[in-house]
């Protein structure tokens, strides 16, 4: 378990590290294999697998000395740190992780809260993710969630003149009666409940222990939130220790954010786009001068609403993590499964597990932004999923101290319990690189991480299912066109937050730890802008010219007329309105993946093809296509062409064109209605073409065709 803590560690810490100095001029980043100088020596480190996200994984790293290592790395490019104590809380992540791989046999997460505390590796990058500094090991064991453990909470009574909270006394002891009542509590004083490890540590000023409560509380992933199932509210405290790069205490703005987004929330009835577990008030203490005692902080929650199914509730982090012993995850269970109804494909049953995610999970977010102008700081430890039929299908929200809102919301509602100095009312730059980094960077590129597993092909799949998605909504959403169009990111850089050694909850500019990465949406194979004049020509015998060019508005009538024709409208089912017709033009002109073409002969319009990269149509979920296969629909719009041999060489020049776009291409299909028995004959008569199988699309039956490069090549002289 030793070797296998220092490896993952080693792994996270190496992630880590490129995302914040691969442009260092220490370090050369090729490939195969990085290399960085340091002063002690020179370290050259191969890549097993290579991500575009950045999940690396790498090889022999068995071989290199751990402490030696990330001791060279600190000492060299610290900025201001102690890089002796960074030192110390890299060996502390790592004996940590040893420890709870001894305790974690396999991945046994099956319920809600069984997810809540079987994060193991916690954040990928970060030089230290399961450092708790501070915390005795014998504490650790009693209190960390990953070891199960469970406490009672310390009831105290509070001396009211010393009471910080945005409720009044009287008010907050209403509000915690229900919460008494299930703790068996009876009292006329307010009490507040403490953790027992945050009650041994602040100073008891302006506190008297009353007892502890009847129920047993679990802490949840953060360690400093807690639940219990039945009870009428969430806790979160403050807890005096550091955990990744930030002392554990509740300050008062946090607090606050918490109270201002509840009130938004409710009066925009932004539930109605997504769960949130509101934070409707919070408590502390100030000193006899009125200083706020952060240690002190308590931040109650909402519980799940009722109706919640513990068995299909998962915190996100935990469901996709891959268990570094069995290699399994739940997300990959449920792919799997999902892969039955799909013949055992799991690319079709992958597709489709993350068409559910975009849909269902990041929409909300993506919706609540744009219409309602709220920020959610959706990290993975903050998002808790529902899944039915092994996918996922509803989201729940939790955590407000990282959230806000837009300046537009802002300027536009005037709300007067908003403070600017809080920092969560954002512009439009700012909104780009935290909303950006949370819930893209780190939620969304870690699913699709977790499920490629390290494999490059899949991640680019994934990558074009959510260009596709954010293309579609990049007209309206600012958002999302900032995602698709800006050639990079932001992100938070926890390597360089370690080495200048800041507080990132207590930084005076905790934002100025962000940098740029590339983005990956942007490096990924685009359909070709067509150039001006034809796209193709051919020279057919008998002195004939075949031309393909673009589909413009200036064919509608064409268009709409060969729609109407009967043995058109038969199979394309697109005998629709002029005006249909010209907004079904217009959103081909605007897709990412199609692009329609008419084919002349003799410059003579004589048919119509509608082309599209298969991965992102309808034929992927039936199909094993690869991210550059290419798909075609035909229509002969003219009678005088049919059953001519130019239907013959419009479909095998559209072939070849498809296939001399781009060399990466392997494979054409199409997928034409079962009963369209003559198409099917037609194309086995072409080069390449083939007959594959029969299937069920939701809206018709159909049979699937595809055309090998390789083979289409190799017969293609015959052929003309």
């Amino acid at each position: 378990m030793s070797s296998l803590a220092n490896e993952l560690s080693l792994r996270s810490f190496l992630n880590s590290f490129l995302r914040d100095y691969a442009a260092h001029h220490k370090v050369e980043d090729g490939k195969d294999a990085f290399c960085v100088r340091t002063r002690v020596r020179d370290f050259k480190i191969n890549y097993k697998e290579k991500s575009s996200l950045g999940f690396h994984s790498y090889e022999s790293l068995e071989d290199l000395h751990f402490e030696g290592f990330v001791s060279a790395i600190c000492e060299d490019f610290c900025e201001g740190a102690d890089s002796n104590e960074i030192l110390s809380k890299i060996i502390n992540s790592r004996d940590n992780l040893a420890s709870l791989l001894e305790h974690h046999s396999g991945n046994k997460i099956n319920d809600y809260i069984s997810s809540e505390s079987s994060l193991l590796l916690g954040h990928p990058f970060h030089p230290f993710p399961k450092a708790k500094w501070g915390m005795s090991e014998e504490d650790l064991v009693k209190f960390a969630p990953e070891f199960q453990g469970k406490f009672r909470f310390v009831y105290a009574a509070v001396d009211e003149f010393l009471l910080k909270s945005n409720l009044s006394a009287s008010q907050l002891k209403r509000e915690l009666q229900d919460l008494y009542e299930f703790e068996g509590l009876k009292s006329d004083s307010l009490l507040l409940p403490f953790h027992p490890w945050q009650w041994e540590r602040i100073s008891k000023r302006g506190l008297t222990k009353r007892g502890e409560g009847k129920n047993e509380w679990s802490a949840l992933s953060s360690m400093r939130s807690y639940y219990h199932p039945l009870a009428p509210l969430q806790v979160k405290s403050s807890l005096s220790l550091t955990i990744t790069n930030s002392l554990r205490h509740l300050n008062e703005k946090e607090l606050k954010r918490g109270s201002e987004l509840e009130q938004i929330i409710v009066g925009e009835e932004a539930n109605s786009l997504l769960e949130c577990l509101n934070e409707p008030f919070y408590a502390g203490l100030c000193d006899e001068e009125g200083s706020f005692r952060e240690e002190t902080s308590l931040q109650f929650r909402a519980p799940f609403k009722e109706g919640m199914q513990p068995e299909n509730t998962f915190l996100l982090s935990s469901y996709l993590e891959v268990h570094p012993l069995d290699h399994r995850s739940c997300a990959l269970s449920d792919i799997e499964e999902l892969a039955k109804l799909f013949e055992g494909n799991l690319k079709a049953a992958r597709k489709e597990w993350f068409s559910s995610f975009l849909k269902h999970i990041l929409e909300p977010f993506m919706d609540l932004a744009h219409q309602k102008g709220i920020l959610l700081g959706a990290h993975l430890q903050n998002i808790i999923i529902q899944t039915e039929d092994h996918r996922p299908v509803k989201v729940i929200y939790r955590d407000f101290q990282g959230s806000g809102v837009t300046s537009e919301l802002y300027e536009k509602e005037r709300y007067d319990f908003l403070d600017p100095e809080n920092g969560n009312i954002l512009d439009e730059k700012s909104v780009n690189k935290v909303f950006g980094y949370y819930l893209i960077v780190n939620s969304v590129f870690g699913v699709i991480a977790q499920v490629a597993r390290g494999k490059a092909s899949v991640e680019e799949e994934m990558l074009i299912d959510l260009r596709t998605f954010l293309y579609k909504r990049k007209n309206e959403d600012s958002f999302a066109r900032f995602l698709v169009e800006s050639p990079v990111l932001y992100q938070k850089g926890n390597m360089r937050c370690a080495l200048v050694g800041m507080n990132e909850n207590s930084a005076q500019d905790p934002w100025s730890i962000y940098n740029e990465i590339p983005n990956p949406l942007c490096g990924l194979r685009e359909l070709k802008k067509p150039r001006s004049g034809n796209l193709y020509e051919a020279d057919l015998k008998r002195g004939a010219k075949l031309k393909i060019r673009k589909l413009e508005l200036s064919d509608l009538s064409l268009f709409h007329s060969w729609h109407h024709k009967d043995y058109v409208k038969e199979f394309w089912e697109l005998d629709k309105t002029r005006d249909e017709l010209e907004a079904y033009i217009t959103s081909l002109h605007q897709s990412p993946y199609q692009l329609p073409v008419i084919v002349e002969i003799n410059d003579e319009p004589m048919g119509y093809y509608e082309l599209y990269w298969a991965h992102e149509d309808r034929p992927a979920p039936y199909a094993p296509t690869e991210a550059y296969d290419r798909g075609l629909h035909l229509l002969i719009g003219e009678e005088k062409f049919l059953r001519t041999r130019y239907v013959y060489d419009s479909m095998l020049h559209v072939t070849q064109f498809l296939f001399e776009e781009d060399e990466r291409t392997k494979a054409v299909w199409a997928e034409p209605r079962a009963d369209n028995t003559k198409l099917v004959r037609f194309c086995e008569k072409l080069p390449g073409w083939k007959f594959i199988k029969e299937f069920n699309f939701p809206h018709k039956r159909s049979m699937l065709l595809k055309c090998d490069r390789e083979s289409f090549f190799k017969e293609y002289t015959n052929a003309l």
